[in-house]
C-alpha cells in the first residue's frame, strides 16, 4: 500500500496541525502508516501524559521530540508502505499502540472491543445472529395458574403491559379442567372452600357459572370389611377423633415459644396409647390421622401439631363446578398476553430492571412476579441471578409441599349410593389407601367416583401403572359393593408429585416451619422480585382464593 499526500495540500499547514496534535496519538497513527512497531520503543519513553479527563492528554518532553515525532508521520505519508508490514488493524499491533494512544494501561479483552470502536474491524453482535431479541414488558409473570391470571388481569385493568409465562401448553396450573365428552372433571382444584366472602364464588357469579353444593356430612361410610359402619363403629370412630383434635387442641394451647415442634402423628399416638390399641382400634385412629392428610396433603409424620391448622377457614359451604374450574381461569384469561411453553430457567435483577430466561428466549422489564408452586422453588428448576434473602430461602426450604392425587373412575352406570362422600376405613397395615371418595356424579352428571390418595401412599401410588392404580381402587370398591360391579369404561388419574411443574399439590406447615415463614416468601425481593401463589398467603394457604388473593397483593406491590 502507498499513502501519497494529494499535490494540494499545504504541507507547512499539515505540519503545524501536526504539531498541535496528542504525540501519544501520533506515535500509535505512525506504528500504523508504516507497519513499524520500533517507533513505540523510540517516542513513548519521551512522553508523559497529565489528566484531561475523562482520559489523559500526551506531553514530549521537549521540542525536539515533537518535531521529530511530526517530521516522522509527514514522510510516513508520501511513502510507500512495506509490503510485509502488518496491517493496520493487526490485534498484536494494535496492543502495542492503544496505551500509548490513551495514556493509561488497556487489558487484553478490551482490544477488540477498541478496533470495533475505531472502524478497523466490523462490530461483532454479542448475541448470535440468530438469537431472539428480548421481549420487554413492564412486568414479566411466571406462571399462568390462578395467582398469574389474577396478577396480570388486575395490571391489564390498571394500564400496565404484562406477559404470563406459562411451562405448559394450556393455562391454569393446578387448576386442570379434563373434558369427556359429556362430562367436565377438575384433575387439580375441585372446589371453592368457603362461600361467604370469597373472591373466588364473586367470580363463578360474575362469570356465570353453575355450582353445587358438597358437605362431609352428606356420606356413606364402611369399616374395614367393606360394611357399613355401625352405630359402635361410628361412635367409636367419633370418639377416637375428638381425643386427637382435644390432643392437638391442648398441645398448641401449652406450647411455649422455645418448646420444640412435634408432628400431629407424636401427638395423636401419645394421646391414644397407640402401642396399647388393638386392632380394631388402631384402624380407626389411623384413619382419623388420614382425615388430618386428606385435608392438608402433608404426612401425620410431618405435619406440624403447633401450626397445621393456623390458616382462616371461610364460612358459607363448599361447592363443585358442574363445567370445571377452567371456566374462571378462561375468564381471567380474556385479552391476556400469554406465551405458552415457556419454560423459565433463569432470573437476574438489577437495581434497574429484570431479566426473565426461558430457553432461548428473554424478557426484560421492570418487575417480575414469581408463581411458582413451592416445589419448584424448592427442585432448583429455576436459578436466581443474585442471592435470595435468608428468610426466602429458609421458608422455600422448611415449608412442606404436600400431595393430593385424584383417579376418576367412570362406570357404565352408578352402584353406590347417591350420597356426597364415601369413606372406607381400611385395615391399619392400609392406613390412608383408597379412604375417601367423592361421588362425582351429582356435579358431572354422569356415573363417575373420584377417588383420593394423599402425602405418603399418594407418592407410593404414583410409582404404579395405571393398570395397578386401576386394580388397587376397585379392589376397594370390590370390598364394598361386592365383586360383581362392573370394571370402569374409563379413567383419568393424577400424578402431581411427579409433575416438574408442579412438584406437588399445594403447601402445608411442616415440623419446624412458621406461619412467620408465609409472609417471608411473600416478601418482595429488591423492589423488584414479587412472590405470589397459595404458598405465599398466610391466612389461606393452599386454598384456590388463597392464590388468587396472592396474585392481586404483587399488583398492588407493583401498581400500587
Amino acid at each position: 500500500m502507498t499513502t501519497q499526500l494529494s499535490p494540494h495540500v499545504d504541507t507547512d499547514e499539515l505540519r503545524a496541525n501536526l504539531r498541535q496534535a496528542d504525540p501519544g496519538v501520533l506515535v500509535a497513527v505512525l506504528a500504523q502508516l508504516t507497519g513499524d512497531p520500533s517507533v513505540v520503543d523510540r517516542f513513548a519513553p519521551r512522553i508523559t501524559y497529565v489528566p484531561d479527563p475523562p482520559e489523559h492528554a500526551g506531553v514530549t518532553d521537549d521540542d525536539v521530540t515533537a518535531d521529530a515525532l511530526v517530521d516522522a508521520v509527514t514522510a510516513a505519508l508520501s511513502a510507500p508502505r512495506p509490503a510485509a508490514a502488518p496491517a493496520a488493524d493487526n490485534r498484536a499491533l494494535f496492543a502495542r499502540i492503544a496505551p500509548v494512544a490513551l495514556g493509561t494501561p488497556v487489558p487484553d479483552d478490551y482490544i477488540d472491543l477498541l478496533l470495533e470502536q475505531g472502524g478497523f474491524q466490523p462490530s461483532q453482535p454479542v448475541l448470535p445472529r440468530t438469537a431472539k431479541l428480548p421481549e420487554t414488558f413492564k412486568v414479566t409473570i411466571i406462571g399462568a395458574g390462578i395467582a398469574g391470571l389474577a396478577a396480570a388481569r388486575t395490571l391489564a385493568d390498571r394500564g400496565h403491559d404484562a406477559v404470563l409465562l406459562e411451562a405448559r401448553d394450556r393455562i391454569g396450573g393446578r387448576i386442570w379442567t379434563s373434558r369427556w365428552s359429556d362430562a367436565a372433571i377438575d384433575l387439580g382444584a375441585s372446589w371453592i372452600h368457603g362461600v361467604d366472602g370469597n373472591p373466588i364464588a364473586e367470580l363463578a357469579r360474575a362469570v356465570g357459572v353453575r355450582t353445587v353444593a358438597t358437605t362431609y356430612e352428606n356420606s356413606s361410610d364402611y369399616g374395614t370389611d367393606g360394611r357399613p359402619l355401625d352405630r359402635a363403629a361410628t361412635a367409636a370412630l367419633k370418639r377416637w377423633q375428638h381425643v386427637v383434635a382435644t390432643a392437638v387442641s391442648d398441645a398448641q394451647d401449652e406450647a411455649e415459644d422455645d418448646d420444640p415442634d412435634t408432628s400431629l402423628r407424636s401427638v395423636a399416638e401419645r394421646a391414644v396409647n397407640w402401642a396399647a390399641l388393638p386392632p380394631p382400634d388402631r384402624a380407626l385412629v389411623a384413619s382419623v390421622l388420614n382425615e388430618y392428610e386428606q385435608e392438608y396433603a402433608g404426612s401425620a409424620t410431618e405435619l406440624s401439631s403447633r401450626y397445621f391448622d393456623d390458616d382462616n377457614e371461610l364460612e358459607g359451604g363448599d361447592v363443585l363446578f358442574p363445567a370445571g374450574y377452567g371456566a374462571i381461569t378462561d375468564h381471567l384469561a380474556k385479552g391476556l398476553t400469554i406465551r405458552t411453553g415457556r419454560v423459565v430457567d433463569r432470573i437476574d435483577w438489577t437495581g434497574s430492571g429484570v431479566t426473565v430466561s426461558a430457553g432461548t428466549d428473554t424478557y426484560t422489564g421492570e418487575h417480575v412476579v414469581v408463581t411458582l408452586p413451592l416445589g419448584v422453588l424448592q427442585s432448583g428448576a429455576v436459578q436466581f441471578g443474585r442471592d435470595l434473602p435468608a428468610d426466602t430461602t429458609t421458608a422455600i426450604a422448611k415449608l412442606g409441599m404436600g400431595l393430593l392425587d385424584k383417579c376418576f373412575l367412570r362406570f357404565p352406570s352408578r352402584f353406590w349410593p347417591d350420597t356426597d362422600w364415601l369413606t372406607y376405613v381400611p385395615p391399619a397395615e392400609n392406613a390412608g389407601q383408597w379412604a375417601q371418595w367423592v361421588n362425582y356424579a351429582r356435579a358431572a352428571g354422569q356415573p363417575i367416583l373420584l377417588g383420593f390418595n394423599a402425602a405418603d401412599f399418594g407418592r407410593t401410588v404414583e410409582t404404579w401403572s395405571d393398570g395397578a392404580i386401576i386394580d388397587s381402587a376397585m379392589g376397594t370398591l370390590r370390598t364394598i359393593f361386592g365383586a360383581d360391579i362392573p370394571a370402569p369404561v374409563d379413567y383419568r388419574i393424577t400424578r402431581w408429585s411427579a409433575d416438574p411443574y408442579a412438584r406437588g399439590s399445594y403447601s402445608f406447615n411442616k415440623v419446624g416451619s412458621t406461619p412467620e415463614m408465609r409472609d417471608h416468601l411473600a416478601a418482595t425481593v429488591d423492589g423488584r422480585v414479587h412472590f405470589a401463589g397459595e404458598a405465599t398467603d398466610r391466612n389461606s394457604f393452599a386454598t384456590v382464593h388463597g392464590a388468587y388473593n396472592s396474585g392481586l397483593r404483587a399488583a398492588d406491590e407493583i401498581s400500587g
